[in-house]
């Protein structure tokens, strides 16, 4: 999001306009909403995964119109949801949901009290972000986190997968147009060893990558990582 193209597509995108939820967050297959039993079986697998319970306070880091805050608030003591975008935080804060605090910021200069959350997720974010600034990113969120706490990164572009995405000549005329353009169709890709050595380096306890169900709306092109303090 530090780019200042990734900045003003999330602070004028007219996908901001659509009445669906995922479509303002461009949460699609190929323009396509994910249908909502398919929403579902996510939202269940990724509060298994965290181990999402009542005393748990979770940090949905780049949250948007807090598509997973609205439902982990159902379940944790509280959610502090933030992102770079007025426009979405307004539109959660419209539910007026009592535990979750929302705040607009950007996560490049953001700071925040140690040892505050047990989970912080970035979900369907990291791809905004080049790999230097990721790894900047995950060492504050370190700090950020109680210990035996996780970090847990969903939907990273797989990038042994980009010519899965890419996967005919029209759509690799358009990643490469995109180059040229300086206009990133999806953001930067990352290896899964990118984030295994990531924990490795940022000296957390362990790091565990995750294989997406196929139900999830972008298994064939991307993958989840957790990193436990």
């Amino acid at each position: 999001m530090k780019d200042s193209y990734w900045k003003k597509y999330w602070k004028d995108n007219p996908s901001f306009k659509s009445n669906n939820p995922h479509v303002k967050v461009a949460r699609t297959r190929f323009g396509v909403p994910v249908p909502e039993n398919e929403w579902k079986k996510t939202l269940n697998f990724l509060k298994q995964k965290i181990q999402l319970s009542k005393n748990k306070t979770v940090l949905d880091l780049c949250c948007g119109n807090g598509l997973l805050s609205i439902e982990f608030a159902k379940t944790a003591k509280d959610v502090f949801a933030i992102d770079y975008s007025a426009t979405l935080i307004y539109e959660l804060k419209s539910y007026e949901i009592k535990n979750i605090h929302t705040k607009v910021a950007d996560a490049h200069t953001l700071e925040l009290p140690e040892n505050s959350y047990d989970i912080i997720i970035i979900y369907f974010a990291i791809q905004h972000f080049s790999k230097s600034e990721t790894v900047k990113l995950i060492a504050k969120a370190k700090k950020w986190l109680k210990k035996g706490g996780l970090i847990y990164i969903g939907d990273i572009p797989d990038e042994e997968r980009l010519w899965d995405f890419f996967y005919n000549k029209e759509f690799r005329s358009k990643y490469y147009d995109a180059l040229v353009h300086a206009k990133p169709i999806i953001g930067t890709w990352f290896t899964k060893l990118f984030f295994k050595y990531l924990g490795e380096y940022l000296n957390f306890k362990e790091t565990e990558i995750i294989k997406q169900k196929k139900y999830m709306i972008n298994n064939h092109s991307r993958f989840d990582a957790v990193l436990k303090k």
